[in-house]
């Protein structure tokens, strides 16, 4: 019997709790798969080092070689699903708090489950974005404000 044991990803980068303070969307060009998504974190997330963890300063996540077709944001709100597109969420992410809860990795994916905060209307729904990707995600931080 053949056996394979895929070893647990331990990431020196969390975003949960991470609040999302906006999103850059560059589409792509032409036929190329070649889209853009830059999200902001104007407080940081959280860089695991060791046995240690702690909040960064200013930060973002570049994920890029995205295909749009295959990538989506979805609303929750009541019993219902909307598919948002990412311009749009862009500009949502303008006036509204959107907090990362939980996020997961797979073969050129990445997945956000989040909660968006509506301040506008002062309620909560949830959201999960799903990035269908070719390339690596980019994580760049600036030091801790103390």
């Amino acid at each position: 019997m053949h056996s394979y044991t895929k070893p647990n990803i331990h990431l020196p980068i969390s975003l949960h709790d991470a609040i999302v303070t906006g999103l850059r969307v560059q589409p792509a060009t032409s036929k190329l798969i070649d889209g853009v998504l830059i999200f902001e974190f104007q407080d940081g997330f959280i860089k695991v080092e060791k046995n240690d963890s702690y909040w960064t300063g200013k930060a973002t996540v570049t994920i890029s070689g995205i295909d749009f077709d295959y990538s989506h944001v979805y609303y929750f709100e009541g019993n219902e699903r909307k598919e948002i597109p990412f311009s749009n969420f862009a500009n949502d992410l303008k006036v509204n708090r959107l907090e990362i809860i939980d996020e997961t990795y797979g073969y050129n994916q990445t997945k956000f489950s989040c909660i968006l905060y509506k301040f506008e209307d002062d309620e909560y729904i949830d959201v999960e974005i799903h990035i269908y990707h070719f390339h690596e995600a980019v994580y760049q931080w600036e030091d801790p404000v103390e």
